[in-house]
C-alpha cells in the first residue's frame, strides 16, 4: 500500500467539567513520550518551531471556551518502504500537508505533531486545536478527511520530486501502487453500497411479510369471533 493513510482519531468536546481537557493533556503527552519501540525523539513540533514545549499548547487548550470542540486528533502514515524510496521527510509531509488543508479551508489552525518512527510503521500524530486562530469552531466533514488524504499523497510525491537523489522510478512506482489501491477501496466501496442495498430490501420484505402476517391473524381472529356468536 503506498498511497498515504490519513485516519482521524476522534475528537475531544467541552462537557462541562475538566476531564476533556485532562485527556487532551494526556494525549498531547502521549505523543511526545519516547518509548522503547520508537526509533527517534518524538519532539513536538508546528509550522514553525521543532522542538515545542507542550506546556505551551497546553496554555492555550485551557483559554478554550467552555463548550464546543477542544481539539481534533489524526493520524498520517504511510508504509516503510515508501518512506525509504522516496526519502520523506516527516516533518516536512506534516508541514506542507497543513499547510495545504489550512489553504484550502481558508482558515489558520492551531496544531502540534509528533513523529513516530515506529518499525514498519512510520507515522505522525497531529492534534488539532478545537478553533482556529480568529476563535471559530473547526469541524472536519468526512470529505475534509478524504481530501486531506490526497492532499498528504500529492505532497510526498512533489517532496520526492524535488530530491534529486530520489529516482523517477521509485516515484512512479508509488503512483501505480496509490492508483492501484484507490480503485481496490472504490470497488470495495461499490461492493459495500451493494450489500446494503439487499439487506436493506431484505428488512424491508421482512417487515412486509410481519405485516400482512398480522393483518392475517387478526382477521381469522375477528372470524372466529363472529362464528363464536
Amino acid at each position: 500500500m503506498a498511497a498515504t493513510v490519513v485516519k482521524m482519531l476522534g475528537y475531544l468536546s467541552n462537557n462541562g467539567t475538566d476531564k476533556p481537557i485532562h485527556k487532551a493533556k494526556e494525549h498531547i503527552k502521549y505523543m511526545e513520550v519516547n518509548r522503547e519501540h520508537h526509533r527517534n525523539n518524538p519532539d513536538l513540533f508546528n509550522q514553525k518551531d521543532s522542538n515545542l514545549t507542550r506546556k505551551d499548547f497546553f496554555k492555550s487548550l485551557e483559554k478554550m471556551p467552555n463548550q464546543g470542540i477542544i481539539m481534533h486528533k489524526l493520524v498520517i502514515s504511510l508504509r516503510e518502504d515508501d518512506r525509504n524510496n522516496l526519502q520523506i521527510d516527516l516533518k516536512e509531509l506534516t508541514r506542507d500537508t497543513m499547510e495545504r488543508l489550512q489553504l484550502s479551508m481558508d482558515r489558520r489552525f492551531e496544531w502540534v505533531a509528533a513523529i513516530h518512527d515506529d518499525d514498519g510503521h512510520p507515522h505522525i500524530h497531529v492534534a488539532i486545536k478545537g478553533r482556529d486562530t480568529t476563535g471559530r469552531q473547526v469541524f472536519f466533514a468526512h470529505k475534509d478527511v478524504k481530501d486531506l488524504k490526497r492532499m498528504a499523497h500529492q505532497e510526498k510525491i512533489l517532496q520526492a520530486e524535488r530530491n534529486p537523489e530520489v529516482s523517477r522510478a521509485a516515484v512512479r512506482q508509488s503512483e501505480k501502487e496509490a492508483q492501484r489501491e484507490e480503485r481496490t477501496e472504490r470497488s470495495r466501496g461499490r461492493e459495500t453500497g451493494l450489500l446494503s442495498q439487499i439487506q436493506a430490501l431484505i428488512k424491508q420484505n421482512e417487515r412486509r411479510h410481519s405485516a400482512e402476517r398480522s393483518q392475517e391473524e387478526r382477521e381469522i381472529e375477528r372470524s372466529n369471533r363472529g362464528e363464536s356468536r
